[in-house]
């Protein structure tokens, strides 16, 4: 950990330009030269100064600013690391108090996804995992019990009901009058005559109906993520969406660029 910790300092140092923690100097350019990488980043000297040409790593101010602005603006999931957005210093463009695994995280996940944008092109593409830890469901906060409108309520059950399969015999049977029946609350008995003779445990819980009293809650866990609702999210520091997404985009280095990559 604190030999990644020193390697990160040493990127983002480079990249930012920390005064102290930058590594681009005319020693490194030289050893660049000697191992015959990057010769035209070679030092120039002149009669008063020596000039480093600009490398890819080198970024404007305005990138800088791009890049500082994306950790300021990260929202991480609950525990993965500190709160980014107090690491940054936007009036220096600069990274502060970065612990070891800060710097963890930064170096597998955050700081590629930063820098994404100011690369040169073609970039590196930037991996989503593919699959989430399996894990248990249960709430995680009081429960808040509402009372559903009578006919709304009919009205969902009905939809449910139309489209589950085991429920698609019963009503072609019925058809036309299923629906008026159902409305006036009578539907239950048409799938309660049978009693348990042919009918499954999950048509039978069907059609008794659900609960007029609908509980809800401010954060359940789903399958080991952490959800929240959105008004407790917006003010929180992390984030938790369980969702991701794999796609497919075409890449190009410039406008001209007839090799695009997928």
């Amino acid at each position: 950990m604190h030999i990644e910790k020193n390697v990160c300092d040493s990127i983002i140092g480079t990249l930012l330009e920390i005064p102290g923690k930058n590594k681009d100097g005319i020693a490194a350019r030289l050893d660049l030269l000697n191992m015959g990488v990057k010769t035209d980043l070679q030092p120039e000297y002149g009669e008063r100064h020596t000039h480093l040409p600009p490398g890819p790593w080198n970024l404007s101010r305005a990138e800088k600013r791009e890049v500082c602005n994306s950790f300021y603006g990260m929202k991480v999931p609950e525990g993965y690391s500190s709160n980014i957005k107090n690491l940054v210093s936007l009036q220096d463009s600069r990274l502060l108090s970065l612990k070891s695994h800060d710097c963890h995280t930064l170096m597998q996940q955050l700081l590629r996804v930063t820098i994404h944008s100011v690369l040169e092109k073609p970039a590196s593409t930037v991996r989503v995992p593919s699959s989430q830890k399996m894990g248990v469901s249960k709430p995680l906060s009081g429960c808040t019990v509402s009372v559903v409108d009578r006919y709304l309520l009919k009205q969902a059950h009905l939809y449910v009901l139309e489209n589950t399969e085991e429920v698609l015999p019963y009503i072609e049977q019925h058809m036309i009058h299923i629906k008026i029946a159902y409305m006036f609350g009578t539907v239950q008995s048409e799938l309660h005559e049978e009693d348990n003779h042919g009918v499954s445990k999950n048509l039978r819980w069907l059609a008794a109906g659900p609960n007029m009293s609908v509980p809800s809650y401010r954060s359940y866990l789903i399958k080991g993520i952490k959800f929240n609702i959105k008004a407790q999210d917006d003010v929180w520091t992390t984030q938790n969406s369980g969702v991701y997404l794999l796609a497919h985009t075409m890449q190009v280095a410039s406008a001209k660029d007839k090799n695009p990559i997928i």
